[in-house]
Formats: structure tokens, C-alpha cells, sequence
């Protein structure tokens, strides 16, 4: 996990989650991309019931070396946000 201070504050904190670090490529899945296969894995039809750090991790422990997601965190106070249950807004 990253988290960012940006030179302009921001109203509210951003949590990006990418597929991959900025020097690799996504890899194809099963249908979908890697990182969207594992993602749906994780998320089993929204039984998931954790919060995007532990997503995430998850995410990550079933991926191929050449391939590592990322969670971002920018802005003020975003820790909160990655707290939260993914995908509850």
C-alpha cells in the first residue's frame, strides 16, 4: 500500500487500485483480465466482507510475480476510506 500527500489538498481522500505496478503489464485471465479474475474471485458475487486493504492483499497472494496490484492512497485522511467495505457506496 501506497498513501500520497498531494501539494493541493484534496476535498476528500482517493483510493486507487490498479492491476499491476507501473513497470509490468496486466495479464490475460479467464474471461477477464488477471487482476479483474482475482478480484471477482475475492468478491464472490459480494460475499466478500472485509475492507480494500484485505482486498487487496487478497488479490495480491493469488497473482503471478509479474504481476502485483497496487493500492494507492491519496489525500487527506484516507486511511478511513480504505477501511471501508469495497464497493459500498
Amino acid at each position: 500500500m501506497l498513501t500520497r500527500e498531494l501539494d493541493t489538498p484534496l476535498r476528500g481522500p482517493v483510493l486507487l487500485v490498479a492491476g499491476c505496478q507501473d513497470n509490468q503489464e496486466s495479464q490475460d485471465g479467464v474471461g477477464n483480465g488477471r487482476f479483474t479474475q482475482e478480484l471477482l474471485r475475492v468478491w464472490d458475487e459480494g460475499r466478500y466482507d472485509g475492507d480494500w486493504v484485505t482486498l487487496v492483499q487478497r488479490i495480491v497472494a493469488n497473482m503471478p510475480p509479474e504481476q502485483t496490484p497496487r493500492l494507492t492512497l491519496i489525500g487527506r485522511s484516507p486511511e478511513r476510506l480504505a477501511a471501508e467495505r469495497p464497493f459500498g457506496i
